[in-house]
């Protein structure tokens, strides 16, 4: 790019992108949005976001139509070094005459940020809280006791379990 400098470059922090050959319907909208940037599929499988989405959403967003609409589609979690790799699906037309990959300027990082349950996943699931239910009935250091303990840990642990993929 020979006119690259701060005024024609983008700067900020950018999610997943889709480039749809469709007009973006306000119910697709949404149910992209409830996804988040962490979803990384392609619009196939109906039961992959039955946890997030209304039937009225995994009706309109798992009916083939959004899945071909794709023309790019690139994910921050989808990158090889500089290359943000471009995630549409293989059966779709493709619209360029090389592969649509990106590439980023090389001040640019992928950054991928985790929520709290997918990290306590990571490190065992709820496995991880079964330790501190054995310290509920020990005394604090100023001999006080803390009632609130009990059902924080058991939101935390509905929250998680709430959220799983696998349970």
């Amino acid at each position: 790019m020979p006119d690259h400098h701060d005024l024609t470059s983008f700067s900020g922090q950018l999610s997943t992108f889709y480039m749809l050959s469709m007009y973006g319907d306000p119910l697709i909208i949404n149910g992209l949005c409830k996804l988040g940037p962490a979803y990384k599929n392609q619009f196939k499988f109906e039961n992959e976001s039955a946890h997030v989405l209304s039937d009225s959403q995994r009706r309109a967003m798992y009916d083939g139509k959004l899945m071909n609409a794709i023309v790019f589609n690139y994910n921050p979690a989808v990158c090889e070094e500089q290359l943000v790799l471009q995630a549409a699906p293989k059966t779709n037309v493709s619209y360029f005459a090389h592969t649509a990959h990106a590439q980023m300027l090389s001040n640019v990082r992928s950054v991928v940020a985790y929520s709290i349950y997918s990290t306590l996943h990571i490190v065992g699931g709820t496995q991880v809280f079964f330790p501190l239910f054995a310290q509920l009935d020990h005394q604090q250091i100023d001999d006080s006791i803390n009632y609130n303990a009990c059902s924080v840990l058991l939101s935390t642990l509905g929250e998680l379990i709430a959220r799983s993929y696998t349970i």
